[in-house]
């Protein structure tokens, strides 16, 4: 009987696990943004060295401020512990979001109607029509005004727009106070102004020391108002202001309104000299030869 045996001796070595999961891309850093180009989340996955699948949750918070433009986004990435116990990582990425683009203007041109006053106020609706078009990047809540809402015949520049009128400043402004302005045209029509005017027959006028005078509208004509623009005075059929000589003459005045000649009217007038002569006598003598 032989009793006689072998051995083997096989040693096994574990190694602990004790790294936690880690995330596979590159992780996002914090960034400031205009407000129309904030980035979409980035999907981020994980890898553990020994647990095959490590699962990824992600939550976004949003901060707003006082502007809904505005506002802080935190973006937070967490893994999962994986199957030895260790405990799951996180990431942090802060977006700051702003909006420092004012808004885009756009001034367009209208045209009111002066009442039988000679004035207009515009309503919100003319202003709105004005700035029709303008936009935002962002706020769809800008808001717009203008520096001047009420108008007379004072205001008509015959030189602005189609039929005379005046330019106004259209200011625009976001909620972050981002803010720009453009120019507008407003058209100005006075045909509603009652025209009453005429002409006085017969004038008095005093000449002066050059025995002539200037003659104005302000002598002749009656029923102003303040939308006539300009006034052609002619004095013996001639084009002048001027009336030279003593005795009778006549006149003649056409009014101007948006460049167009609307109303003649002529009269007559008689020149007086009441200006006493002077008289330079020499000085007194006692020797005559």
């Amino acid at each position: 009987q032989n009793n006689d045996s072998d051995e083997c001796v096989q040693t096994f070595t574990f190694t602990v696990d004790t790294d936690s999961p880690m995330f596979v891309e590159a992780l996002p850093e914090n960034a400031t943004v205009e407000c129309d180009d904030v980035p979409m989340a980035e999907v981020l996955t994980a890898m553990d060295n020994c647990t095959p699948e490590i699962m990824v949750s992600f939550n976004e918070v949003r901060t707003d401020t006082d502007c809904p433009q505005e506002y802080l986004l935190t973006r937070t990435w967490t893994t999962e512990g994986d199957d030895c116990g260790n405990p799951g990582i996180s990431h942090t990425q802060i977006i700051t979001v702003e909006d420092t683009t004012p808004p885009v203007p756009m001034c367009n041109t209208i045209r009111i109607f002066l009442n039988a006053s000679g004035m207009y106020t515009l309503t919100q609706g003319d202003i709105d029509a004005i700035a029709a078009g303008a936009t935002d990047n962002c706020d769809d809540g800008f808001t717009y005004s203008i520096d001047q809402t009420e108008f007379n015949c004072d205001d008509i520049d015959l030189a602005i727009g189609a039929i005379g009128g005046a330019e106004v400043e259209m200011t625009f402004v976001d909620c972050a106070g981002n803010s720009s302005m453009c120019t507008a045209i407003i058209e100005i029509d006075d045909s509603a102004v009652p025209f009453n005017f005429s002409c006085i027959s017969d004038v008095n006028v005093t000449l002066g020391d050059n025995c002539s005078a200037t003659l104005t509208p302000e002598m002749v004509v009656t029923g102003f108002d303040d939308c006539i623009d300009s006034y052609n005075i002619m004095v013996d059929g001639l084009d002048t202001d001027q009336i030279v000589g003593c005795g009778d003459h006549t006149y003649m005045v056409e009014l101007v309104e948006d460049g167009e000649v609307v109303y003649t009217c002529w009269g007559d007038i008689f020149a007086e000299d009441k200006t006493d002569p002077i008289v330079d006598c020499p000085a007194d003598t006692d020797e005559i030869t």
